[in-house]
């Protein structure tokens, strides 16, 4: 029998009773391959595993950012919604693509409270400031 490393995954174990099967064609029982499995020691749910490899990964972050990106409509009301569309985030500045100058105009005049609205959504300061095009 060979010399077993540590952290081999696998190893040999002779069996002292081999004999060959009524075929002839393979020993049985001549050696036994054992697979040695790390165990883990509690289960876990998936989306808590898939929420720490994100965390962990660095795009959490990200991911809040594009729910805001998401928000948008429901936040900003109907209305709103239907003539201007989120487009992206980044570092804090919300940008948004407005139909025509005159909705964009007005939408600035409500960027403080829509703004607000939907930091409240997130749960923190997340969107500071919105840009319109």
């Amino acid at each position: 029998m060979s010399k077993r490393e540590p952290g081999d995954l696998f190893h040999q174990a002779e069996v002292p009773s081999a004999k060959r099967s009524p075929s002839g064609k393979r020993p049985e029982g001549f050696r036994q391959w054992e697979k040695e499995v790390p165990r883990i020691e509690r289960e876990q749910k998936l989306g808590g595993a898939i929420g720490r490899l994100i965390e962990g990964l660095g795009y959490s972050e990200r991911l809040s950012e594009q729910k805001a990106v998401e928000l948008w409509p429901s936040v900003a009301g109907e209305g709103i919604s239907a003539v201007s569309r989120a487009v992206g985030i980044n570092d804090g500045v919300l940008t948004v693509r407005v139909r025509n100058s005159v909705w964009r105009n007005e939408l600035v005049y409500l960027a403080d409270e829509i703004r607000a609205r939907l930091n409240g959504e997130l749960g923190r300061e997340l969107v500071k400031k919105i840009k319109f095009l």
